[in-house]
């Protein structure tokens, strides 16, 4: 290995025998200044029109605010909810917020005043009813009532 480095170095040495072209006096990298002095200035021909282009405008995005949801109520599939859970009430995808509304029964025609209460399901999802409701709609605790429900 010391002798393939040593014949190396040895060969390059010689290089200025073998007239070989010398890089005295070629700009490098390293020497900036000398690198532009003797660039030519690229000018367009006569016959060609010189147009400067502008930067292209940028618009700012359209923020488009979605519209607040109405609760309007509708049709829904009801069940009983939590039989211990106390009081007048409605879960259902139907509303969004929180608040009170009148429920109604296809079957029996009677209605009741309660809370509804807005569960994160699809808008087909079913509702669940307290069980203090489904008794003042008349309809079985066991059975599927077809309500109409009323936002307040």
């Amino acid at each position: 290995m010391k002798y393939v480095v040593l014949t190396g170095v040895l060969a390059l040495s010689g290089c200025g025998q073998l007239g070989l072209p010398s890089l005295e006096g070629v700009p490098t990298a390293s020497d900036p200044q000398d690198l532009g002095a003797e660039d030519p200035v690229l000018e367009a021909p006569p016959d060609v029109e010189v147009v400067e282009l502008e930067p292209p405008l940028i618009e700012a995005p359209v923020v488009v605010e979605p519209e607040p949801v109405v609760n309007e109520g509708g049709l829904t599939l009801t069940t009983l909810g939590n039989a211990a859970e106390p009081g007048l009430w409605l879960k259902t995808p139907i509303v969004t917020t929180e608040g009170r509304g009148t429920i109604r029964s296809q079957e029996t025609g009677k209605s009741v005043e309660v809370t509804l209460i807005p569960i994160d399901a699809p808008a087909t999802a079913g509702s669940r009813a307290s069980l203090a409701a489904m008794q003042a709609l008349g309809v079985g605790l066991t059975s599927v009532a077809e309500i109409s429900v009323q936002v307040l």
